[in-house]
């Protein structure tokens, strides 16, 4: 960066900082917001890289102007998102940070229906625009976070789902980001419809179902994901997404041998190396187990079959030493109970 560079930058943070540190304190409250916002637009990508956006939105969302009015300044962000022609990406960006400092906002979003313009925009907006990123990550933080609404679920449609399993194609080997986003919402909208009811069809299976040839790129990034090792909630997802394709006739042999090779490692791996706190991984982990055994290609290829009956082996003799839990010592008896058959093949 160049001096003169620089020097913009500095003016540009200086002015956002007088924005929120008025003296006195601004009493118009959709004044300074519309300052600010019009501020970060004009100099984004311009003056400081787009990267810095999450950045200056943090700082307008934990800044004493916004705290002071807060439920004001998300119903002003989220009627703006709906109505006006600013930046989406700079106002989705604003209510992702306003929903994890203050959780309420999220309800406000969903009392507003935004879900609606959010899937629009996915289904739109070209890859390298911003727009379609902030738009994923936020939909993805209101359906890990709340239980949407029955209307609100029809939104999450086949049309949805197979854009997002393009965008995991389109983008394998170039914008990572991009692609893990679109992963992780795809997941989280599974899950929404593992809380609904069981009659509900679930739209993540249907579309995969029809797609085993041209989605492939999504179940290696699943694998990768976890062999990687991601935080806590997304191991979780991809589990229960994994529980549901295995669970289903349709999906069951989603996967090639070789991935079910690779699946199968790193479940041996994390259910040895897991630490006894992590009982809620240790056990999605377990309750994979039966149906990836039984109802996959798994009996043609035995993969690691001794390995899989001395791990339960060794879980049930922890139970005596009180090394597991006892609901996890219940799992691995239906577990032992469900794959007696296939293991001792």
């Amino acid at each position: 960066m160049s001096c003169l560079d620089q020097e913009d930058s500095f003016q540009f943070f200086d002015e956002l900082d007088s924005i929120l540190n008025q003296d006195p304190p601004c009493s118009d409250l959709t004044a300074a917001l519309n300052e600010y916002l019009y501020v970060v637009e004009q100099n984004i990508g311009i003056i400081v890289p787009v990267d810095a956006l999450m950045t200056v939105c943090l700082a307008l969302v934990e800044s004493t102007l916004f705290e002071r009015s807060k439920e004001d300044a998300v119903e002003y962000l989220v009627k703006e998102s709906l109505t006006s022609t600013h930046d989406l990406n700079v106002l989705y960006t604003m209510l992702y940070c306003s929903g994890t400092i203050y959780p309420f906002a999220l309800d406000t979003m969903l009392e507003h229906h935004m879900i609606s313009k959010l899937v629009q925009n996915i289904l739109t907006k070209a890859p390298e625009m911003g727009t379609l990123s902030s738009a994923m990550t936020l939909l993805c933080e209101l359906c890990q976070t709340r239980i949407t609404s029955a209307s609100d679920l029809e939104l999450l449609d086949e049309v949805l789902i197979n854009r997002l399993l393009d965008l995991v194609e389109e983008t394998h080997c170039g914008d990572e980001a991009l692609n893990y986003t679109a992963i992780q919402l795809i997941l989280a909208i599974n899950d929404q419809f593992m809380k609904q009811s069981p009659e509900l069809e679930n739209t993540v299976v249907k579309v995969l179902s029809n797609r085993f040839e041209t989605s492939k790129s999504f179940g290696e990034n699943l694998l990768f994901m976890m062999n990687r090792g991601t935080k806590l909630t997304t191991q979780l997802l991809i589990l229960r997404l994994l529980y549901t394709l295995f669970t289903n006739t349709s999906t069951s042999d989603y996967f090639y041998t070789n991935d079910l090779r690779v699946l199968v490692d790193v479940i041996i791996r994390e259910l040895y190396n897991l630490p006894e706190e992590d009982g809620e991984l240790r056990r999605a982990y377990l309750e994979v187990l039966p149906p990836l055994i039984c109802n996959t290609q798994y009996p043609e290829i035995l993969h690691k079959s001794q390995q899989i009956a001395c791990l339960l082996e060794e879980l049930t003799a922890e139970q005596a030493h009180k090394n597991v839990t006892e609901e996890v010592q219940l799992i691995v008896e239906k577990v032992r109970s469900e794959c007696a058959s296939v293991l001792a093949a």
